[in-house]
């Protein structure tokens, strides 16, 4: 049974709502139809999510503002996917270490195993030829987990590197504040033998240079000169009977003496989550038996994945700005900022192990080739105009070469004599899409300079020279 959103369709009646809930863990339904029905009728059943949908319905499709494209245009699907990925990295990195540890927990037995499973199976070539949306979303999930573990590991490695507060020795055992059983001590000591929980005060070493404690009992009173052969971590049974205080504190040191192991376990759980690039290889090699047209599918869908993951990780570094909003890019840059990323995405599928000439050199030639278009004016207006700031969205305008107005409606500039200002394309809608891109590959031979020459743009003009500084301060940083 099934259930369909109204959305904003005035001809579908809602009727299935939701009962109060006392928590907000589960949602029930109740179903309410008029008229009456036979053995074997059937009825549409309609709900309302909402607004806090409409994210949704504009996704889909039939969002409220038919503006607005649906996550079929791939460009639009890339912005709304950067703006959640940016919430997610955000929520990551104000994560605790015991945070860490209940996600890394949940997406290992509930999610990934199921992952790792079907698509294994696919890449095997058992799988029959059949619907294959499920298989293009398993795919898109398993790349997506290697992301996400990938920030979960930054953010840990972060953690990891604040010390805690009792890691005053990294080799001594027992640290104040520490509770142990003292088994039988002192000895040969007037008072009788004491057996039982205590919490070491301070610690010093004895004539031969092996640690010994003071340790605080019950009534605080003290033994001293306790050797560690006396000393064990307690067991639940050692703390039967304990007061509430001396348990948490117990199971406190406890939880905190098992985070070494705790931490290697996550780490080998974020490295067996990263992407392997044999994956890639297997879905599309020729043993595999899904067509050529399935794979395509598959590698398209990929290939967009790594494209948000590529812009996220240069707008996060404050080295890109807003890609692809018609309002600062025109649709010549928008192809050019595609082009480039497919090629590193490609790139980053297959492991990124093998030089990196070849995209290297095939991004220069697709920044000359856009900044040729230019120059030869073989661009359309189209290709050149912007969505107008100042206006909605079917306004356009280009950049021209004047001092009293730096941009003009398309229809007024076919009937001016104004020119283009080529140099302002070449610099801000070529130069400015193509070198932090450019820089991902860390080639030790580029610079702005290279890209400049390779485009026909002046290196001695102010923009470049303040752009090529920035940039270099980009370089020191990271």
């Amino acid at each position: 049974m099934y259930v369909n959103e109204v959305g904003h369709n005035l001809s579908l009646q809602e009727n299935v709502k939701p009962l109060p809930s006392a928590t907000s863990r589960s949602v029930s339904y109740y179903a309410y139809i008029e008229q009456s029905l036979r053995k074997g009728d059937e009825i549409e059943l309609l709900t309302n999510y909402g607004t806090r949908y409409e994210s949704m319905r504009e996704r889909r499709g039939y969002g409220k503002n038919n503006a607005v494209k649906s996550d079929e245009h791939n460009e639009t699907r890339v912005i709304r996917n950067l703006a959640e990925r940016k919430d997610i990295v955000a929520l990551i990195r104000g994560m605790s270490e015991d945070g860490l540890y209940q996600l890394t927990t949940f997406l290992s037995s509930k999610i990934r195993k199921g992952l790792d499973d079907s698509t294994s199976f696919t890449c095997s070539g058992q799988a029959p030829d059949e619907d294959n949306s499920d298989l293009i979303r398993q795919c898109v999930a398993r790349r997506r987990i290697s992301w996400l573990s990938s920030h979960l590991k930054k953010r840990l490695s972060r953690l990891r590197g604040t010390p805690l507060s009792q890691n005053i020795d990294q080799f001594r055992l027992f640290k104040p504040g520490t509770i142990v059983y003292v088994h039988d001590w002192p000895q040969d000591d007037a008072r009788p033998p004491y057996t039982g929980l205590g919490t070491i005060s301070d610690f010093y070493k004895d004539e031969e240079g092996r640690d010994s404690y003071e340790i605080t009992v019950s009534d605080n009173k003290f033994i001293e000169h306790a050797p560690e052969a006396v000393l064990t971590i307690p067991t639940e049974e050692d703390l039967v009977g304990a007061p509430k205080r001396t348990r948490a504190s117990w199971q406190k040191w406890k939880k905190e003496l098992t985070l070494p192991q705790r931490r290697r376990d996550m780490f080998q759980e974020f490295d067996s989550c990263m992407w392997d690039a044999s994956t890639t290889r297997k879905l599309f090699s020729d043993a595999n038996q899904y067509s050529f047209q399935v794979r395509a599918k598959i590698l398209e869908s990929l290939r967009w994945d790594v494209v948000e993951e590529v812009l996220f990780l240069v707008c996060d570094r404050n080295h890109f700005f807003r890609p692809y909003d018609e309002k600062v890019w025109c649709r010549l840059s928008m192809d050019l900022m595609t082009t480039v990323l497919h090629i590193l995405a490609n790139y980053l599928l297959n492991g990124a192990t093998a030089c990196a000439t070849g995209p290297y050199e095939a991004i220069i030639n697709a920044a000359r080739a856009a900044s040729d278009k230019l120059r030869y004016l073989a661009a359309s207006l189209d290709d050149l105009a912007f969505a107008s700031p100042k206006s909605d969205a079917s306004e356009r305008v280009v950049v021209v070469d004047s001092v009293l107005a730096n941009r003009m409606q398309v229809d007024i500039f076919k009937n001016s004599r104004s020119s283009l200002d080529i140099e302002w394309y070449q610099t801000r809608q070529i130069v400015t899409v193509v070198h932090p891109l450019l820089l991902l590959l860390q080639v030790d031979s580029y610079s702005v300079e290279t890209l400049c020459g390779a485009i026909g743009v002046d290196v001695t003009s102010p923009f470049v020279i303040h752009y090529e500084a920035k940039a270099r301060q980009w370089t020191e940083m990271e």
